[in-house]
């Protein structure tokens, strides 16, 4: 067994959107925006592009997602590669160290991934369980009630993540809507949709980039991606928001959010000899498992050395140096 564990250099939190979401809306009004809460078709769409500036499409689902073309140069995979439980749960034991993100990797067969969380009914655990397709985890078919979902949940992380088990003996549903269940298949697509009419669109978020769940990098992408756009918006005054300044803004956004769909996509496969050296050094060196650590707050770091097994051996030499 390779473990080891870090600390985050900067801070991280994970709260329920469900609290997140109402709370944004709330102040969008509270600022003078106009909130409407309805279904939007191809015909609304076109509504809108007659009356607003610029439309940004946030939803990859249905009709509206079709829009957007998949870019098969940018995607890794065309289909899913886990089939992922999402569980919130409160009566975990707590760890005997410090509050984390744990990730545990069954090779072949499937991951447990877990972190502390913030809920309607306050702290709580989140736990998504990502199980290899056609694997010994794929069970979730037969899976029909919430009290199904949590029972299932025990069980494979008893069977296969019986190092972790103990901590979860007591878990309880936060409430019945704290269960997903799905299979994702990880995605990039080209940023501008053209209407009917002839008119652009202009995505933004899982639109733009699918990842996996396994990271936790979705609505870090989404949030920083959606800063990207209102810093752009702004600089753009009073000029008229074309098809190529769309295309130059999602451009912009793909510099950064590659690395977090490279590293999302690493991490589904079997990793390399170079990376498993890696990890294997990290139980014995903090400074390289600090490395690791602080790549879920920026992908980008891990640009230099990771996926080059010559780069990651000189890390390791130099890491080795330093102790």
């Amino acid at each position: 067994m390779i473990d080891f564990r870090s600390r985050l250099s900067a801070r991280g939190q994970s709260l329920d959107q469900r609290l997140k979401m109402p709370r944004w809306m709330d102040e969008f009004q509270r600022l003078g925006g106009r909130l409407l809460i309805g279904d939007v078709d191809m015909d609304e769409l076109e509504r809108l592009a007659d009356a607003a500036d610029l439309v940004l499409v946030a939803t990859g689902k249905g009709d509206l997602g079709k829009l957007f073309e998949r870019d098969a140069a940018r995607c890794a995979f065309d289909r899913p590669q886990r089939a992922i439980a999402l569980t919130y749960v409160h009566g975990m034991v707590p760890r005997d160290d410090f509050s984390a993100l744990n990730i545990n990797i069954n090779p072949g067969i499937g991951e447990l991934v877990h972190f502390p969380g913030q809920t309607h009914s306050g702290a709580c655990d989140i736990i998504n369980i990502e199980c290899v397709i056609g694997g010994p985890m794929d069970r979730w078919d037969s899976v029909a009630t919430p009290a199904d979902h949590l029972a299932m949940t025990k069980a494979l992380i008893s069977e296969f993540f019986p190092w972790e088990a103990p901590r979860f003996e007591n878990i309880r549903l936060t409430d019945d809507n704290g269960i997903l269940f799905g299979r994702v298949t990880p995605t990039v697509r080209k940023a501008v949709g053209v209407l009917p009419s002839g008119k652009a669109v202009l995505g933004m978020g899982d639109v733009l980039v699918l990842n996996d769940p396994m990271t936790g990098q979705g609505s870090n992408n989404a949030a920083k991606g959606a800063s990207m756009y209102l810093e752009a918006i702004v600089a753009r005054g009073g000029a008229a928001f074309d098809r190529g300044w769309m295309e130059a803004l999602a451009e912009r956004y793909w510099d950064y959010a590659q690395w977090s769909a490279r590293f999302t996509n690493s991490m589904l496969v079997p990793p390399p000899p170079h990376v498993l050296q890696f990890f294997g050094h990290c139980g014995q060196n903090t400074g390289l498992a600090q490395t690791f650590a602080d790549a879920f707050n920026d992908p980008r770091s891990l640009s230099a050395w990771f996926y080059d097994p010559e780069a990651t051996g000189r890390l390791i030499d130099e890491a080795a140096q330093m102790a």
